[in-house]
């Protein structure tokens, strides 16, 4: 996409206008960068945290407080909004990389207030639409993508998309994660 090469490209000429910074694969990498937007995002930092010596920071356009829950439990140790100053960045790297957590002020104001308290797993499975519901119901059948968009007659690409947003709602980050919440299926 173009718009993810000209981001990669950016951050790329930002990190490396810094002294004290450079680009690295990301194999090799002490600092990884993520967009949260990417739909395998949450599963990269899931298998790259806790392995090797690679650290992650996410970029969000969202506030959603479930889906930053989400990345911080997933291993995030930074979170920047994309439309925070060039400078948010710069600043989360170096102290991700000091072995510090950064937040960027507006999700650490977000997931301070009063109003920022998680709901249950029961509120979150409830917070799913019919559809969303329907969807992860026959995923915890172990059926697969294909079957569960034939059994709906929508397509694949649809069943992906709703279950991303099943992930996102419900805190978790793969199938194996939705098993718990196959009681709250038959309770509904």
């Amino acid at each position: 996409m173009a718009s993810q090469a000209l981001l990669r490209e950016g951050l790329k000429l930002l990190i490396e206008a810094e002294r004290d910074l450079c680009v690295a694969p990301s194999e090799e990498a002490d600092i990884v960068i993520l967009d949260l937007a990417d739909e395998d995002a949450l599963t990269t930092l899931q298998q790259g945290s806790g392995r090797g010596k690679s650290r992650f920071i996410v970029l969000t356009e969202s506030s959603e407080l479930a889906e930053l829950d989400c990345a911080l439990r997933a291993g995030a140790r930074g979170i920047v909004v994309k439309s925070a100053h060039p400078a948010s960045l710069l600043q989360a790297i170096r102290s991700v990389s000091r072995g510090l957590k950064w937040l960027d002020p507006e999700i650490q104001q977000k997931l301070s207030s009063p109003d920022s308290i998680l709901p249950t797993p029961q509120e979150r499975w409830r917070s799913l639409s019919k559809r969303e519901r329907q969807i992860a119901e026959l995923v915890l059948q172990s059926l697969r993508y294909k079957d569960v968009a034939d059994s709906l007659h929508i397509s694949e690409h649809t069943v992906r998309n709703h279950l991303r947003s099943v992930f996102t709602k419900l805190r978790i980050t793969s199938r194996v994660e939705l098993a718990p919440y196959a009681g709250e299926a038959v309770s509904t």
